[in-house]
This record gives structure tokens, sequence and C-alpha cells, in this order.
């Protein structure tokens, strides 16, 4: 189940839902072209929170992001801030 939702005053986001699913990961590797200042946040009984991340590391093509602990979220929410993007694979870990 992916929401894709577009709001031009607050920028481009994915939403994941992640409720058929249930993941629980602490690894975030998202995989395309001009993404090296997207973030991440994790949605759980509705509420959109930031993950405790203890690390980001960004390389030509991929971002990944390193969580403190293991979730289970609800949704996973991609935001980009960059006006053109292209997504190639989201896998978590």
């Amino acid at each position: 189940h992916i929401r894709v939702l577009e709001y031009y005053t607050s920028g481009k986001f994915m939403e994941l839902d992640l409720t058929v699913v249930k993941p629980n990961f602490n690894k975030v590797v998202i995989s395309g072209h001009n993404i090296e200042n997207m973030e991440i946040k994790v949605r759980v009984d509705g509420e959109l929170s930031v993950p405790d991340i203890t690390e980001v590391i960004t390389e030509k093509y991929s971002t990944t992001f390193l969580l403190k602990e293991r979730i289970c979220p609800d949704a996973l929410r991609l935001e980009f801030h960059n006006k053109f993007i292209e997504l190639y694979e989201i896998e978590v870990f």
C-alpha cells in the first residue's frame, strides 16, 4: 500500500503504508537521484514523528538512515526538498 501525496506549500512527500506487512527495522536505504537532502518520518497510531537517527550516509545515488533502535511503525514517510527526484528502490533492514 503506497500513498503518494504532493503539497505545494510544504514540498513533496511519499508515505508508505506498512500496516499490512509490519516490518521491524533500524536501517532505511533509499536509492535514487537528487535525494541527498531528503528526510524520513514515521507514523505510529496516527502521530507523525522523526525517528531517532544515529547516522545519515549520503552517496551519489543513495541515502541511508541508521536508526538508534528498531522500530515497527504504521507508515514510513519520505520528504523531498528538491524540485525533481527519481526513486529507484526503498529498503528497510
